[in-house]
């Protein structure tokens, strides 16, 4: 539970099922969230018997204000689950990964009261939560009810449908009368295309197919990996790199092997194009970010007309705001002919002169006709 109706701080919560056939001390796992490896503190109990379930919740007292019929095994934890996503693990006491989700608002549950479960599938669906019993996602749901009490008039034909077969599943066009039964697959060798990013045209970004279960692989079994990048590019191994040409929202599909098993992930990226300034300010290299979301500017390229300098990874500019390159690191203490960023591919996304009265270099598209036009707009004299 994510995005709860109305505020959420202090109310988000997750619900696990222990699976195993014996009982755990639920007090030693942890939630991994948010780069942190978030203590699981219980509230009574700590044992979690085999076939039970247990919330963890950010505060117990808010969680049991908005859900007054709870009775099961609760624990207490300290989280903020992202409103547009992001990858949560569960691991056990020895700190192995034991199961994970990297999960997005397009997948639903987003401020609407629903949550997302896993069904049996091992998709993830929004539904009416359920806590402290198998979620209707896995199988608990009602006995579905038609839609209407007769049949639909198909407005394309002169023919008459049965209600809709995809809202009930049990309704099928099979000529016997023998009921329909679904079997799923259940995967011994899964692993992770790591979390959904922003990254910036140019600037390349690292994935790695993470295995994380390999139950009855052969030992020394070799683990191979193909990326789809989403771009039309595809990429062997379990540690690839990858830069967009351009601006976009891409899936990234691993598809990996190991042992005669076959395991899927996959993971979302939206590439931007870097908004950047650079200028000359009382002697030294002023970078600006334009834009209205923070910037990673790691790996890109400040140079002049006779040196060059790689920015280290992870540094990040806070949104329309700016940071001076320190002369020692950086080596620009009077820049020559010019000043420029680009990014690791070479791409030049601004320049300004050197040495002379600092100046600001705004982005090749800036359309600066049309700015000057909407600036004289606004500001005639008789307003």
């Amino acid at each position: 539970m994510y995005d709860l109706p109305g505020t959420d701080p202090g109310r988000e919560w997750v619900e696990v099922e222990n699976t195993g056939a014996a009982a755990i001390d639920f007090s030693t796992w942890k939630l991994f969230e948010a780069n942190i490896n978030h203590k699981i503190a219980a509230v009574g109990s700590a044992e979690l018997p085999a076939g039970g379930f247990a919330v963890i919740a950010d505060s117990p007292e808010k969680y049991r204000a908005d859900n007054p019929g709870f009775s099961g095994l609760l624990f207490d934890s300290a989280f903020s689950l992202g409103n547009e996503g992001e990858p949560i693990v569960l691991r056990d006491e020895s700190g192995a990964d034991i199961d994970s989700v990297s999960y997005l608002p397009a997948w639903g549950a987003a401020g609407d009261g629903n949550s997302l479960q896993k069904a049996a599938s091992g998709s993830w669906v929004s539904a009416v939560p359920t806590p402290g019993s198998a979620t209707a996602a896995a199988g608990n749901q009602p006995e579905p009810q038609p839609e209407t009490t007769g049949p639909i008039a198909d407005p394309d034909t002169t023919s008459t449908i049965a209600p809709n077969p995809v809202k009930n599943p049990e309704i099928s066009t099979h000529s016997s009368q023998e009921e329909v039964n679904v079997s799923y697959e259940k995967p011994q060798f899964e692993i992770t295309a790591g979390r959904p990013r922003i990254g910036f045209v140019g600037a390349p970004l690292l994935f790695e197919a993470k295995v994380t279960k390999s139950k009855g692989i052969e030992p020394g079994s070799g683990v191979r990996s193909v990326w789809s990048m989403g771009d039309g590019t595809e990429i062997s191994g379990l540690f690839v790199s990858h830069a967009y040409e351009y601006p976009g929202d891409y899936i990234v599909v691993a598809n990996t092997d190991s042992g005669g098993a076959h395991a899927v992930a996959k993971t979302n990226v939206h590439i931007v194009t870097p908004k950047l300034g650079i200028s000359i300010y009382q002697g030294s290299v002023r970078i600006s970010n334009l834009d209205r979301g923070e910037m990673n500017v790691g790996g890109f390229i400040v140079e002049d007309s006779k040196r060059r300098s790689i920015l280290p990874r992870d540094t990040i500019i806070a949104p329309l705001s700016s940071i001076m390159l320190s002369s020692a690191e950086a080596g620009f203490g009077a820049p020559e002919g010019f000043i420029r960023i680009a990014a690791p591919s070479g791409k030049i996304f601004s320049q300004a002169p050197a040495p002379g009265e600092p100046v600001i270099a705004l982005p090749a598209d800036f359309d600066a006709a049309a700015f000057r036009s909407r600036f004289e707009e606004l500001y005639k004299p008789n307003r």
